[in-house]
Order: C-alpha cells, then sequence, then structure tokens
C-alpha cells in the first residue's frame, strides 16, 4: 500500500479498487496523504449499496471522513428496513451502533 501511496503522491493517480481500498485509506491516513483519503472516500460513496452501507459507515468514522460517515449513515437510515432484511453487516452492529440508529427520528420505518 506504501507503493501505491508513493505512486499517487508522484503522479497524482492510482488505481482504487474493492480488494484495495481500505487499506489504501489506512495507509493515506498514516501518512496523512488528505487527496488520496478524498479519493478513497469517493471511491466508497459510489460503491454504497444495501449490503455494505454499515462497513462503509464504520470505516468512514475509524478514519474520521466526515462526509462518507454522514453519507453512509444517511444511506442506511433511508433504506433501514431493507438493510436490516438483507445485510449480514446488520447483525454485526453493536448495541450502541443499533440504538444509535433506532433512535433517530429520520429512521425511514413503515411502523
Amino acid at each position: 500500500m506504501m507503493s501505491l501511496n508513493l505512486k499517487y503522491v508522484y503522479t497524482y493517480s492510482v488505481l482504487i479498487t474493492v480488494d484495495n481500498v481500505e487499506s489504501l485509506l489506512a495507509a493515506a491516513d498514516h501518512v496523512n496523504i488528505i487527496r488520496l483519503l478524498q479519493c478513497c472516500s469517493d471511491f466508497l460513496e459510489s460503491q454504497l449499496c444495501l449490503e455494505n452501507c454499515i462497513g462503509i459507515w464504520n470505516i468512514a468514522n475509524i478514519y474520521c471522513c466526515a462526509e462518507l460517515h454522514q453519507t453512509a449513515y444517511q444511506f442506511l437510515q433511508q433504506h433501514f428496513m431493507e438493510v436490516a432484511r438483507t445485510s449480514m453487516e446488520f447483525l454485526e452492529l453493536t448495541l450502541s451502533q443499533l440504538c444509535e440508529i433506532l433512535e433517530k427520528d429520520e429512521l425511514n420505518v413503515r411502523q
């Protein structure tokens, strides 16, 4: 990952994939390459779906990607019922995370 970070520093381009984005994000965070952090964050936002929104929400929290964190959280709130039914990540939520989600007025549920 450090070689990809160095490549980005010199060329301002790097291939971000589903397989390397989290490691690349961690390495960029470690050496504080803000532009690469934003590229990884943008990539993750483009990949946001029912199955991965909780994981992306958690990753954004770990690496202090505030905008991505908010986007993933809003996606989770808007699609809560579908996420609860289809996402394996839903089963891995901590009690405090679940309570945080359920207590919000913005949560989109029928009843």
